[in-house]
């Protein structure tokens, strides 16, 4: 009978074995767990990091867009009023316009004096007026011969400039 006694208790043990080396391939070790972690921190801190960096980015972006977009307008709107005028007129140093058509209409071009940062075009056959940039550096004028303008317009806000400088061919100098 010891034999089997023996026997018995041999084939507990290695059950006992066989059963504590499953369990540990069946889970995680801690040093596997830290691991993990790690990884995984990394991981959340690139992501985060890119965002942080997209989102002052497209902050940025828009700001220069919205500044491009004001150049923009009020390039193409005198742009557009000089082309038609039969008559322009440059005063105050270059930095005031007087454009008509005839007598059919008649618009001026000129920074507010109270508040230089603004370029007003007023309308002054009705005395309408209204501002075209509200973020203007500069604006100069210059007749480049009998029929041509040079305009050159900056805008700055927020530490951000943009220049635009462009010629103007007059269609209808001398017609009215």
């Amino acid at each position: 009978m010891p034999s089997q006694h023996i026997s018995l208790i041999s084939r507990e043990v290695c059950m006992d074995e066989n059963a504590t080396g499953a369990m540990r391939r069946q889970g995680m070790t801690l040093i596997e767990m830290m691991v993990a972690l790690v990884i995984a921190i990394l991981g959340i801190f690139a992501v985060s990091s890119l965002l942080v960096i997209g989102t002052r980015d497209w902050l940025s972006s828009r700001g220069v867009v919205s500044l491009q977009v004001d150049l923009d307008v009020a390039s193409y709107t005198i742009k557009g009023i000089l082309e038609e005028a039969s008559d322009v007129t440059i005063t105050e140093n270059g930095s005031h316009l007087s454009a008509s058509y005839g007598t059919a209409w008649s618009k001026e071009f000129y920074p507010d004096a109270s508040v230089p940062s603004n370029l007003i075009m007023r309308d002054m056959k009705s005395g309408n007026s209204g501002y075209l940039i509200r973020c203007l550096s500069s604006i100069s004028f210059e007749q480049v011969d009998s029929a041509r303008i040079r305009v050159n317009i900056s805008v700055q806000q927020a530490g951000k400039t943009l220049q635009n400088s462009f010629v103007v061919d007059l269609k209808n100098q001398g017609y009215s």
